[in-house]
C-alpha cells in the first residue's frame, strides 16, 4: 500500500513539475548555472544641484559552466544591451568588461547629446532626464532549451517611455542560439506567415485582414514572424514589441501558436 502511495505521489509531482515549468526559478540546467552583474547608478548632466540626470539600472544574468563561452558572447551581441553597441565589436569581451563598456558609452552619449541643450535651456530639467533599466532572468520551457528573458524600460524624452521584452533561446547541448532559420526547414516563410495571419484574426476576433490593416497593423505591408520568441515544449510565442507592428496604444503583442499548426515546417 505504501509503495502504491509513493508511486502516485511521484506521478503527481512529475505532472505538476511539467505543468509549472515556466513558473520554476532555474538555478542550474544541463551543466550550466547562473550568476548576475548589477549596476545601479545616477549620472548627472552637470555639477549643478538642479542638473537633470541619467538613471541606469542593470541586472544582467550570465551563464557559468557548460557552454558559457558560447552563450555569453552571443547574448552580448544579440541586442540585449540596446542600442546595440556591442554587436559591432569583434573583440571577445568578458561579461563585466562588456557591462562596464556599455555603461561608459551610454553615459558619454547622454552627456554629449544633452549638455548643449541644458546650457541653452536650464529651466526644463525634467525633459532632459533619461532612464534605462534592464532586468534579465532565465527559464526553461522546453527540454534542453534555455529561454533568456530581457525586460527593458527606456525613457529618453518624448511622449512615453519604451518597454521591450526580448527573448533569446539557446540549445543547451550545443550552446547555439535558436533562430527561426534553425528551427524551421528552408522555405518556411510563406507557410509561417499564413499561420500567423490566421492567429492574428483569431486573437483580435476579426473576419478579414483589412480590419486589422485599418488599425495600422503591419503598416509597412509585410506580415512577418519575429526572431523574438519563446520556445516551449508544445508551442511558440512570438513577441512583437511596442510600436513594432501596431500603434503604441496596442502595447506589446504576444502571439502563441501551437507547434501542431507548424509541424509541416518544423525541423
Amino acid at each position: 500500500m505504501k509503495k502504491k502511495i509513493l508511486i502516485i505521489a511521484l506521478a503527481v509531482l512529475a505532472i505538476t513539475s511539467c505543468g509549472n515549468r515556466k513558473d520554476r526559478k532555474i538555478t542550474q540546467l544541463d551543466g550550466m548555472h547562473f550568476d548576475s552583474i548589477a549596476v545601479d547608478t545616477i549620472i548627472p548632466l552637470s555639477s549643478k544641484a538642479s542638473s537633470p540626470n541619467l538613471k541606469l539600472k542593470i541586472d544582467l544574468t550570465y551563464i557559468k559552466g557548460k557552454n558559457a563561452d558560447k552563450i555569453n558572447p552571443t547574448l552580448l551581441q544579440s541586442g540585449i544591451l540596446p542600442p546595440d553597441y556591442l554587436s559591432l565589436s569583434h573583440n571577445r569581451m568578458d561579461i563585466k568588461a562588456s557591462v562596464d563598456s556599455f555603461v561608459n558609452i551610454y553615459s558619454r552619449g547622454y552627456k554629449n547629446d544633452y549638455s548643449a541643450i541644458f546650457k541653452q535651456d536650464p529651466t526644463h530639467v525634467a525633459s532632459l532626464n533619461n532612464i534605462y533599466v534592464l532586468h534579465t532572468h532565465v527559464e526553461s520551457r522546453a527540454d534542453h532549451v534555455l529561454n533568456y528573458f530581457a525586460n527593458i524600460h527606456y525613457y529618453g524624452g518624448g511622449l512615453h517611455p519604451i518597454n521591450q521584452t526580448l527573448v533569446r533561446n539557446f540549445d543547451t547541448k550545443t550552446g547555439r542560439l535558436i533562430t527561426l532559420n534553425s528551427l524551421f526547414v528552408p522555405g518556411y516563410q510563406d507557410g509561417l506567415t499564413d499561420v500567423i495571419k490566421k492567429a492574428f484574426l483569431k486573437k483580435y476576433k476579426v473576419d478579414d485582414w483589412q480590419q486589422l490593416a485599418k488599425r495600422y497593423f503591419f503598416a509597412g505591408g509585410k506580415v512577418y514572424a519575429p526572431d523574438n520568441f519563446i520556445l516551449s515544449d508544445h508551442k511558440i510565442t512570438f513577441i512583437y514589441c511596442e510600436d513594432e507592428i501596431a500603434p503604441h496604444a496596442e502595447g506589446e503583442i504576444q502571439l502563441t501558436i501551437s507547434k501542431s499548426k507548424l509541424k509541416h515546417w518544423l525541423r
